[in-house]
């Protein structure tokens, strides 16, 4: 009796803390009214493009860098840059520390936790990913990748990190804050939640068709972040990601302006990746800080890292 009468606490609360999200969202205004993303994403769709390889690998699929025939040093090179630019807040975290993948794709930063971190818990529910995830943990016995949404799958226990490796992006507002409200409870105090989304410069853009996503900026975010609960929000630019866009962006300008060349060369892939890598303190280091001085919004998606903590 005792036990049911938890389970039932613990549903009751968890009714009560999404009622509060749903009268949050009843007088929320998205910055640009008309591309409210409420309802926008269709799960199937989003479910459906990572279930399919579409010309990659899970892996390259995972970090988005299967379209543009880049070479798989450029993946590596973003992830580096990402790893360096938050290196600070993994270091924050105990070794002995539990942490949690939600939505962990192929496992690309499942496996670096598992490397640093005494348990890790990865979920995804794309079975293509699934498959290469477990793959790719099967010597790690500290790992254990779950099949699961985590909108309504979570594990149970406290974590001291909690990871979202772009997940938010493919996810509905009221989604996206009921899933932190459900996170905040599986924190242990001090603990973080970690996010990493595209962005763009404000408002929001929504991409449709076989490859769905919400794009929000910054400050939409803020917003959201702020409907879920009170937290102490950072907020870092995720460069490494903006270099591997931008080799993107140049593959699509070379497919517009040059059609008579071959569109999917991973020659000139590669060779376009590499003049960028060869001129990279000005068009991986100066170039997009001076565009974000003036306020040029190129390319036009940007990603950021956000850290949030619980307010004390």
């Amino acid at each position: 009796m005792a036990g049911y009468c938890v389970a039932n606490s613990n549903k009751i609360t968890a009714i009560i803390n999404l009622k509060k999200v749903e009268k949050y969202m009843a007088g929320y205004q998205p910055m640009n009214r008309h591309d409210s993303t409420e309802q926008q994403i269709d799960d199937a769709a989003v479910k459906r493009y990572f279930d399919s390889a579409r010309g990659g690998t899970a892996a390259t699929v995972s970090m988005m860098a299967h379209e543009h025939k880049l070479p798989a040093s450029a993946a590596r090179y973003r992830l580096h840059k990402e790893i360096r630019t938050i290196s600070d807040w993994l270091n924050a975290v105990y070794d002995s520390g539990r942490v949690l993948d939600v939505g962990c794709g192929a496992g690309t930063w499942t496996e670096i936790f598992a490397r640093c971190y005494k348990t890790v818990i990865g979920i995804e529910q794309s079975s293509l990913m699934l498959k290469a995830a477990r793959e790719r943990m099967a010597r790690l016995p500290n790992v254990k990748i779950l099949e699961g949404d985590g909108r309504h799958d979570l594990p149970e226990g406290s974590f001291d990190m909690i990871f979202l490796g772009g997940l938010c992006m493919y996810l509905n507002d009221l989604d996206v804050m009921a899933l932190l409200h459900s996170l905040k409870s599986r924190l242990i105090e001090g603990g973080s939640i970690i996010l990493r989304e595209s962005t763009v410069h404000q408002g929001v853009s929504l991409s449709r068709g076989e490859y769905q996503a919400v794009y929000r900026s910054v400050n939409l975010y803020r917003q959201l972040f702020d409907g879920a609960g009170s937290f102490r929000v950072e907020v870092r630019r995720n460069y490494g990601y903006t270099n591997l866009v931008t080799a993107e962006e140049l593959v699509n300008l070379r497919r517009s302006w040059l059609p008579f060349l071959p569109m999917d060369s991973t020659t000139l892939g590669s060779l376009t990746w590499w003049v960028l890598r060869g001129t990279a303190p000005i068009s991986f280091w100066a170039l997009p800080r001076i565009l974000s001085q003036l306020s040029i919004s190129w390319p036009k998606l940007q990603n950021h890292f956000f850290r949030l903590r619980l307010v004390e």
